[in-house]
């Protein structure tokens, strides 16, 4: 997947300095598409990078005469939507003494590396929100990064010792949580921070740019006021997103997010790609067809069920590095086809979360929602989609985002002024095509209809616990589970004797999952959170793939 790559050069290693290198960055090609940088090494730090073929060139490597910028991702400038080289951007502001408030400033997912061959001097940056991911791998004598844990095999300080807190905080939670990875010497570079190593010296510090906050409320008194703002930071974010000429596509599900992107797209979009997967004839398939004919678009439906649903899923575990739920791993099963239709896909990603609401009402308060759930399981997921094409997040645009966290939480709370930004600006898809979640469309408001959305929302829940379906469902997670080929699966690499996971886990409390979930129980979210574990560890350590 295209990413970063690199390390401080050991003494004791320079002559295999390039070769090591290479290896890195080999392990970031999956595809033709994936074109590698050329290597840079001298006496003090090797570095390069992986890019997709069809992004814009001016965000290749850029050195001038003392610094050097390595980039994964792209910046968006508020004037225009095309994308600018943000590396002459970022070697720029550096040289200037301004770096802090140009990042400060700037909009756009992204990591880098600036080597100052000068001064001596790494410094790592992750955008604001760490949505790219860079990870450090510090150990011993030994510094390395790169946007792929598996990349840091190629290097013989790595001891690569998987850490049972890791192995339990999975299990617990599905995912990980704060800058946690696999390994104890592996950590996930913090968002919005210019980490900077003297190369000689290998002594380290760590800046912070930028943090999320909710502090500064709006004034929602004229609510009206405030939904049109919201209207326009949408639409501008979208238009900014949409550079004339990108092969742009999405994918369309029964939901709000996607379906306020499909309804932004400018008409230089059009025909817009949109593509749907989900169970013939879910709420997701219906609705998202009837959302497609509301203007010209091609609309492709991609059907899951027991047969396919593990096509690729193994493979996206791999590409993950084991950090997400392969139960997850939704429309991965022909993810090779979407090329065909676009390159760059604008995704929704946590605009229901956020402007919706539902991360205002966890325990932790949203922000650490964000971090945790939010950026270390839904944008690792991101990575899947990543192997194909270049995802772009509309409502992580700069504006709309600021503007999103300043509206008091009470009135983001079950979607409320969302819904009536989207019932103001695109009526003709919300005011009476129903959403997925609630099966009702949200103009309907009122005591009698949130009763209804309350009965529905728990006859699914329900009917999930219960390993029943459901027409909200896209999935039957539980059933396809135990049936062929999963279930052959999953009792061959969990229940044997060779099994990696055991080894982190009591055999008895693995077998009595497998066989209450035989028996008609629903344990198929846990059970894929093993089976990940074990999939990914014979991937990493034994070079074994699981015949699917």
């Amino acid at each position: 997947m295209p990413g970063l790559c690199g390390f401080i050069i050991p003494s004791s290693l320079p002559h295999k300095a390039e070769t090591l290198l290479a290896s890195m960055q080999k392990s970031l090609v999956y595809r033709s598409r994936h074109r590698p940088s050329p290597l840079f090494t001298d006496h003090a730090v090797a570095a390069s990078d992986v890019h997709f073929g069809f992004m814009d060139q001016s965000l290749a490597p850029w050195s001038d005469d003392r610094c050097s910028v390595w980039l994964d991702g792209e910046f968006f400038p508020p004037t225009t939507a095309a994308p600018v080289s943000l590396t002459g951007l970022i070697g720029a502001s550096y040289r200037e003494g301004n770096l802090f408030s140009f990042l400060r400033n700037g909009d756009g997912i992204f990591s880098a590396a600036l080597y100052d061959r000068d001064k001596k001097l790494l410094h790592l940056i992750t955008d604001r929100f760490g949505l790219r991911h860079l990870y450090l791998l510090k150990s011993g004598d030994g510094f390395a990064w790169c946007s792929e844990i598996k990349g840091f095999r190629a290097l013989p300080w790595f001891t690569a010792q998987a850490s049972p807190q890791s192995f339990l905080e999975f299990m617990t939670f599905g995912h990980f949580t704060g800058d946690l990875t696999w390994f104890d010497d592996v950590r996930l570079m913090a968002p919005g921070t210019v980490l900077s190593v003297d190369v000689e010296s290998h002594s380290v510090t760590s800046l912070q740019y930028f943090s999320l906050s909710t502090d500064i409320p709006v004034d929602t008194a004229d609510r009206g006021s405030v939904v049109g703002r919201l209207g326009t930071a949408f639409r501008d974010s979208i238009n900014r997103r949409c550079k004339p000429g990108d092969r742009i596509g999405m994918g369309l599900s029964g939901g709000l997010d996607s379906r306020a992107i499909f309804a932004a797209l400018p008409r230089h979009c059009e025909p817009v790609q949109a593509v749907t997967f989900g169970q013939s004839g879910c709420n997701d398939m219906r609705i998202a067809e009837t959302v497609a004919r509301l203007r010209p678009s091609h609309h492709t439906e991609q059907i899951i069920d027991s047969s396919n649903w593990l096509t690729n899923r193994a493979e996206g575990v791999w590409i993950t590095d084991g950090q997400v739920n392969l139960l997850h791993m939704h429309g991965i099963e022909q993810i090779d086809a979407i090329p065909d239709l676009y390159d760059i896909e604008l995704n929704g990603f946590l605009g229901d979360a956020l402007l919706g609401g539902s991360y205002a009402a966890s325990p932790g308060g949203e922000i650490t929602q964000f971090l945790n759930r939010g950026r270390r399981m839904i944008a690792t997921a991101l990575v899947i989609g990543n192997l194909t094409y270049h995802t772009r997040l509309p409502f992580f645009d700069n504006d709309l985002l600021r503007l999103t966290l300043s509206i008091p939480p009470e009135e983001r709370r079950h979607s409320r002024i969302y819904n009536d930004m989207l019932l103001t600006e695109f009526p003709e898809y919300f005011k009476s095509i129903p959403w997925q979640k609630t099966g009702i469309p949200i103009s309907r408001k009122g005591p009698f209809w949130n009763g209804v959305r309350l009965f529905r929302k728990g006859t699914t829940a329900l009917s999930r616990r219960l390993s029943m379906t459901s027409g909200n469902d896209y999935f039957d997670y539980g059933g396809w589970v135990r049936s062929s080929p999963a279930w052959g699966l999953f009792t061959r690499l969990l229940g044997s004797d060779d099994s990696i996971v055991r080894t982190f886990a009591a055999g008895k409390t693995i077998d009595s999952l497998l066989h209450r979930h035989e028996r008609g129980e629903n344990h198929a979210d846990i059970l894929c959170r093993y089976g990940t574990a074990e999939i990914w560890m014979r991937q990493f350590f034994r070079n074994e793939w699981p015949d699917v």
